[in-house]
């Protein structure tokens, strides 16, 4: 079956129960799956091709009574309000409005029932003049309050607004028949007005909360510049952005954003890319080199070959992953979407009963009516369907800040149970790049000879080892010398008549066969080095042993604090690496980590990640590499470092931006957190509801 996904801006929706409503109704229209989240006013749907397509499904939400912004889904644009936005001017006025209304009644009224002071008129006329107070407050301020019950109620899924709706206008009509027909009773405009307009604050905040939601998003958006300078047949042309398409060749001059995702063919430059490594200095970037969308070229010119379409930048993948976390639900909101959906009809039923006791038992229909519309107006359903989706909207907002994107909601909530952590080695704990990390000299040449020898003949090979030898020699500050008669031998070493000296440089053992003579003082060290995990390169001159480097993939400076800090919240750590036993032994004994899994591949990362699931704990992995990807996708909670591999990138559930390994503790951090505030909302939602309606009736 093909499944095909996309995203809907809804408009319309005035509570979480409004959410359900799309929900049902997308389902009904042949949807797979679809979740609607209030908080971020969108719908991600799941759908077969063949079944529905996308007009049906906007056709659908259209008939219950809400709306899809098609601008914004035309442009591939989420939901949230641009500038000022619509919806915050619209629930602005109409607050204004309310206010200006409601004050003044609410005065006039209270001073009347508190005898504070009296208009000279009859009770008729001060009734008259509160209807015409209550009025506009009534069908201009409550409009959408009215619209959203009747869709609601015509879906059979009564919500927050069927509540506001009857006690409002239970109160305005009750108070407005008595008025018209002269019954001397106690007249409620000013609590049909101000019911409307105090939900009507609550209304506009979250307007503005839900605009401050999505500035984060927007803003990253417009770091990608709207235009590019493309090279066509040699002529620059400028074409929008969306004109551009993987393969074509792109100028970026001094000063400007790189507008897409490609490689540098030409040119090199300092780039400033702290949108994706947090880092405020610039990088050297040469031909070869992958640039980002979004990133500033400093100080160079670049042409770059695209590689990816527009939409499928790293900038915006970036923003779909928090797009995607906060319209994600998580299981933790199951239990209060259907809490609140019972919510409804039942404080509805409790209403009318009340209503039925004080009237026929207690022989009052005034306070019968009263007790009714205080019970319809105290309930708060949108309390419990909004106390998941706001703290997960929230915590996501807050982990992006912080350069983690959680890839959904399910993810939040199973970073606050993990138990167990499963680390990789390279390129997580260390940095993934051998270093020189000490030198043995078994001869008088001075050691910057050692190195000038070392680096001149190690520059013509592409072994990582050498590659390391010859940044040491670059960091000393070494010179070089011509090399002649260069011979390599894969996987031993290279030899080669360096400044008039015969040089061999490579594995100790080859260098013997090569006939260098080695003591055994020297052989003794070479064993002590390997059992302490580090890879050995022998150099000799002249068929006599000169030096010995220790060559070691550095460890990060921040991670043994980090170990400590994931021990320190009760988390048990654990190394899996493919590397050796003793190096991945030196590497745990240095961060602090007690148990150590070496070597194993990536298949065996899945069967040991299982093995620790299968003793019942909550387990996350942490990895960077194509060899974690299985492990990463397979874990209740995958962290994947993000300057690692695309794949692992991919298979993660959590996403670190860069590469600061300090943020694992946060992921862990920002998850207990979040579900705390999410089971206090619901403690506070469900207390709130059960102390007051009671009270109410």
């Amino acid at each position: 079956m093909e499944e095909e996904r996309l995203v809907l801006p809804i408009t319309g929706m005035t509570c979480s129960n409004c959410a359900r409503a799309v929900e049902r109704a997308l389902k009904r229209a042949g949807a797979q799956e679809a979740i609607v989240n209030f908080a971020t006013e969108e719908a991600k749907v799941t759908y077969d091709p063949k079944r529905v397509s996308p007009e049906l499904l906007i056709e659908a939400v259209e008939r219950a009574g809400y709306g899809v912004d098609r601008k914004k889904l035309a442009k591939g644009e989420g939901s949230g309000p641009d500038g000022e936005g619509y919806e915050v001017k619209g629930q602005k006025t109409k607050l204004i409005v309310g206010v200006s209304f409601s004050f003044p009644l609410l005065l006039l009224s209270m001073g009347r029932d508190l005898a504070i002071f009296s208009l000279p008129i009859s009770y008729s006329g001060f009734g008259l003049i509160l209807f015409l107070l209550s009025s506009p407050v009534q069908f201009y301020v409550g409009m959408d309050y009215y619209k959203s019950a009747y869709h609601a109620l015509r879906n059979l899924s009564p919500n927050m607004d069927v509540l506001v709706s009857m006690g409002s206008l239970v109160a305005y009509l009750y108070s407005s028949f008595a008025l018209f027909l002269g019954i001397h009773s106690h007249y409620y405009f000013e609590t049909a007005a101000v019911i409307l307009t105090l939900i009507k604050v609550g209304k506009y905040l979250e307007a503005r909360a839900k605009q401050g939601t999505s500035k984060a998003l927007d803003a990253l958006l417009h770091m990608r510049p709207p235009k590019a300078t493309a090279l066509i047949d040699g002529q620059e042309r400028v074409l929008d952005i969306r004109e551009i398409r993987p393969g074509m060749l792109v100028l970026v001059k001094p000063g400007e954003s790189i507008p897409v995702d490609g490689i540098i063919e030409e040119g090199e430059a300092n780039v400033e890319e702290s949108m994706i490594s947090g880092e405020s200095i610039p990088v050297v970037k040469r031909v070869g080199d992958l640039v980002y969308a979004g990133t500033l070229n400093t100080d160079g010119l670049l042409r770059v070959r695209v590689s990816s379409e527009v939409e499928d930048t790293l900038l915006s993948r970036m923003v779909k992953l928090v797009r995607d976390a906060q319209v994600s639900r998580a299981p933790v909101q199951r239990l209060a979407d259907k809490v609140s959906g019972i919510f409804v009809p039942a404080v509805i039923a409790f209403s009318l009963v009340t209503l039925g006791v004080w009237w026929t038992i207690l022989g009052s229909l005034e306070a019968g009516l009263i007790r009714l519309v205080a019970v319809l107006v105290i309930a708060c359903p949108c309390a419990l369907g909004l106390a998941t989706p706001t703290a997960i909207v929230a915590g996501t907002g807050l982990a992006a800040r912080r350069g983690i994107l959680f890839k959904s909601g399910e993810a939040l909530e199973m970073a606050a149970s993990i138990e167990g952590i499963l680390m990789d080695k390279t390129g997580t704990l260390t940095r993934g790049k051998p270093t020189v990390m000490g030198l043995f000299t078994f001869d008088s040449i001075p050691e910057e000879e050692i190195l000038a020898l070392a680096a001149s003949l190690e520059k013509a090979s592409l072994h990582p080892l050498a590659k390391a030898i010859v940044e040491y020699a670059n960091q000393k500050g070494v010179s070089s010398y011509p090399v002649t008669d260069y011979k390599a031998k894969r996987a031993d070493g290279v030899s080669g008549i360096v400044n008039g000296r015969d040089v061999i440089i490579g594995r100790p053992a080859w260098l013997k066969e090569e006939g260098v003579l080695v003591e055994q003082r020297i052989e003794e060290l070479i064993r002590d080095s390997e059992g302490r995990g580090f890879s050995l390169v022998m150099m000799g001159v002249d068929k006599r042993p000169c030096s010995l480097f220790l060559i070691s993939d550095e460890i990060r400076d921040e991670a043994s604090h980090v170990v400590s800090e994931l021990q320190g919240m009760g988390i048990e750590v654990v190394m899996l690496t493919g590397d050796n036993p003793s190096s991945a032994r030196r590497v745990a004994q240095e961060v602090g980590i007690k148990e150590v899994i070496a070597p194993v591949r990536a298949d065996q990362k899945v069967t040991i990640l299982e093995s620790f699931k299968g003793k019942g704990k909550k387990v996350g992995m942490v990895g960077d590499g194509i060899n974690d990807a299985p492990a990463l996708a397979k874990a209740d909670l995958g962290i994947a470092i993000g300057g690692g591999t695309d794949i692992a990138i991919s298979a993660g559930h959590v996403v670190i931006l860069g590469q600061d390994i300090r943020n694992i503790p946060k992921v862990i951090t920002i998850g207990r957190l979040t579900m705390r505030h999410i089971k206090e909302n619901l403690f506070w939602a469900f207390g709130y509801n059960v102390v007051l309606i009671p009270l109410a009736a």
